[in-house]
Order: structure tokens, then sequence, then C-alpha cells
């Protein structure tokens, strides 16, 4: 995954909240790529919500490179801020046990990425984080967030081409 540096000056605060966002982009990809990581954070934040079971299935993961872009940091009050940004990831592909990559997935089907763009709202908060860590002093903690695919503010994104994909090995890999 690698994130294109954010080029426009930022506020103090908007650099905490991009450093948050750095952190929290991180550590999505980290588990989409490793589902069958079990840690606190992804067993109460992605298992629950997970469409497959992936220890049943010879997918164990996703690889392949993601780009983002930030758009745009903004602070909405002094304990909430959105970061707006868009994300390549059309040369994801599903991860096997013996290090296969492009296999189908647990629908049978190849996985298909876009380019998209999301946001996420984080809050200046001592709440408990994903992984029921606490703060006495607040944090930048993401809330939620929206996707919206094939939008706009994304073409550039979108008429450039994918990342390359990962170098397909081993001897479950299918075209």
């Amino acid at each position: 995954m690698q994130i294109r540096p954010f080029e426009k000056p930022l506020s103090a605060t908007q650099k905490q909240v991009l450093t948050a966002f750095d952190q929290y982009i991180t550590a999505r990809f980290r588990f989409f790529s490793h589902p069958w990581i079990i840690d606190p954070v992804f067993a109460k934040a992605v298992l629950p919500h997970a469409p497959e079971k992936p220890l049943d299935t010879d997918t164990i993961g996703q690889a392949g490179p993601a780009v983002i872009e930030v758009l745009s940091v903004t602070t909405t009050t002094s304990t909430k801020a959105t970061v707006a940004y868009c994300v390549d990831d059309r040369s994801v592909r599903y991860m096997g046990r013996d290090g296969a990559v492009d296999i189908p997935g647990p629908a049978g089907d190849h996985m298909q990425g876009d380019v998209a763009r999301e946001t996420s709202t984080f809050l200046l908060t001592t709440d408990a984080a994903a992984d029921g860590t606490t703060s006495t002093s607040p944090r930048w903690l993401v809330n939620d967030g929206t996707f919206a695919a094939r939008v706009k503010e994304c073409q550039r994104m979108i008429d450039s081409p994918p990342p390359p994909p990962p170098t397909p090995h081993g001897p479950t890999n299918t075209p």
C-alpha cells in the first residue's frame, strides 16, 4: 500500500489527523492482507462484519498494491475532522495459503478492484479504541466513513493505468 504525500499546507491539527489517518489505513490494509491474524482489533472491528470465514477457504488474504491519494483534510469542529481520499485497488488480488495470487475467492470469484472516493471521519476523544485501549488524553480515532466508486474527484487516478499486480506463483494460481 502506498499513500501519496499530501502536498498542501496543513495546520497542526490537520497534521495530527493525517498521522491518525496513516495509522488507520496501515492497520486496515494489514488486516485485509492477512485476515488470519486474530488480534483484538481484528476480532472486534473486522471479523464480525466479514462476509466469509477466512479460515474455511484456500483464500487467506489479499495481495497487491493499493494506492491512496488524500484529497482533503477538513476539521469541522475542534473535535471532529474528515479525510477525503481516493483509493486505487485495481491490482489487489486474492492470495492462497501456498502463496499463489489471483486465485478464486471464497465465492469462486476473482478480485475486481476499482478506484473509489472514500471519507473517514475522526473524533478527538478519550473513548476506547477498537482494541479496547483507552487514553487519559484525547487522541484522534476513526469514527465512520463513506464510499463512492468512480467519482469525478478521482478521475486522474481512474484515467491512469493501475499499479502492476502482484507476481503470481505457486501451483494453484489460475489465470
